[in-house]
């Protein structure tokens, strides 16, 4: 770690006992508060079919069960990062409560697409709630040397949860229903407020940048359209006029960081050294893990023949390396800040992990212990990176700064399911792991050029 960031951070060189109790406590808590949110984002894949029946959709209209998701979460990771500075990390802990449990209810009764949908995408914006409030509180409430302590328990709790979330709905689907499975984050209410008096409930003065806020909303909503523009079927005049909106808004964006560089978007945190290329890291890390996360279901059903619990219970594993990997991790660096090899191991995991599916992807075995690679990256990167990004902005941006952070990492996880879906039909499997490893190897290269650990 830096001069630079020691400085930044604050930290003491020492930490005591009853601070690093703290740090675990802090940790188990958030862990608890993020576990629903993380498995309900991929549960309700494995309950497409049912969903599709119980509402009488047309095939491929059920996508948008899981991309408004995704969609609301990615552009609700600047969003309420920037909130959090203005009105506090505990207002957005007091957020999510509400998006959980009114998009919980909104899903689980829903009578139609449209009200599924919306329920979902509330689900996901308290989704990016949970998680900017949570690594929020940890980096602002913890000094730098327990942070990777409290980090690795909530990597822990995403990664199992994460993993099992297609086995939990699967099981879920068959005994309950796929209403049930819908609802799931309504629980994530419960876990909502014994995190909240560990939020502090700071705030800023000045005015907020709404007009940032809305083109940042626009920009992430219109990229992730066009994303999934061929799982939704879209029509050509609509894609058309959604890539003119992107591009409009990315032009008056970067004029308008420009006007105001302290807005919402601060230009000061998108120019600190090595955010971009962290990000970048951030962003193939998650895109190798959801890839194959996606693809490895799919997979596994037609080419073998495995039903959606079998499925599940076979992509269990992976959620175990992730805990263990992230607990590894704190292990062997108690009290410093990652290493060069620890970041750089990130991308290795994933392209490790495609490179592996790329090759034996007609055999079980190896897929699964692709997606546990490629479980390596998205884990580490909530240990790791996070913690990076923490050191390499003053304190009042680390809320903003960690919410951009996070934006790239999901769109990262949009982007590599829909280029892999893309591609598959294309090229097949073998050639579209292939091509998509390269992604984490030229961010590898980009960060030992540019990076500052």
């Amino acid at each position: 770690m830096t001069a630079r960031s020691k400085e930044q951070t604050g930290s003491s060189p020492g930490v005591g006992p009853r601070e690093a109790l703290e740090a675990a406590r802090l940790g188990r808590a958030f862990a608890a508060y993020l576990f629903v949110p993380a498995a309900s984002q991929g549960a309700p894949a494995v309950a497409l079919a049912s969903i599709g029946a119980g509402l009488r959709l047309a095939p491929g209209v059920g996508a948008w069960v899981l991309a408004g998701f995704a969609l609301a979460m990615a552009v609700g990771m600047p969003l309420f990062g920037r909130v959090s500075v203005r009105y506090g990390l505990q207002s957005v802990v007091r957020i999510s409560l509400v998006l959980f449990t009114v998009g919980g209810v909104l899903a689980g009764v829903a009578n139609g697409l449209a009200l599924l949908i919306a329920g979902r995408m509330l689900q996901g914006a308290g989704t990016s709630a949970a998680f900017v409030s949570t690594y929020g509180t940890i980096n602002v409430a913890l000094p730098s040397e327990q942070r990777p302590r409290a980090l690795a328990s909530v990597a822990a709790a995403v990664s199992v949860a994460s993993g099992c979330g297609p086995l939990l709905g699967g099981t879920i689907d068959a005994f309950l229903g796929w209403r049930a499975v819908v609802a799931l984050p309504v629980l994530a209410a419960f876990a909502a407020w014994p995190v909240q008096a560990a939020a502090p409930a700071g705030r800023s003065q000045g005015p907020f940048d709404a007009r940032g806020a809305a083109l940042v909303s626009v920009i992430g909503i219109t990229l992730l359209l066009l994303i999934q523009s061929r799982a939704t079927a879209l029509g050509p005049s609509v894609v058309l006029a959604t890539a003119t909106v992107l591009a409009v808004c990315a032009i008056a964006l970067v004029a308008h960081v420009k006007q105001r560089p302290d807005g919402f978007v601060p230009r000061d945190v998108i120019r600190a050294p090595g955010f971009v290329s962290t990000s970048s890291l951030a962003f193939t890390a998650f895109a190798a893990y959801f890839t194959l996360l996606f693809a490895t279901p799919t997979l596994l059903r037609a080419v073998h023949g495995w039903n959606g619990p079998v499925v599940g219970l076979a992509m269990a594993p992976a959620a175990v390396v992730g805990a263990f990997v992230t607990r590894s991790f704190v292990a062997r660096h108690p009290s410093s800040g990652p290493s060069r090899h620890a970041v750089l191991a990130l991308p290795l995991a994933g392209i490790t992990g495609l490179l592996l599916a790329a090759a034996a992807f007609h055999h079980p075995a190896a897929l699964v212990v692709a997606l546990g690679s490629a479980m390596v990256g998205f884990t580490g990167t909530q240990v790791v990176l996070v913690a990076v990004v923490g050191t390499l902005v003053p304190a009042g941006d680390r809320p903003v700064a960690i919410g951009l952070f996070n934006f790239a990492a999901l769109a990262g996880g949009a982007i590599g399911p829909a280029l892999a879906g893309a591609l598959l039909a294309a090229v097949g499997p073998s050639a579209t792991f292939a091509l998509l490893a390269v992604l984490p190897a030229l961010a590898a290269v980009l960060w030992r050029a540019r990076g500052t650990v």
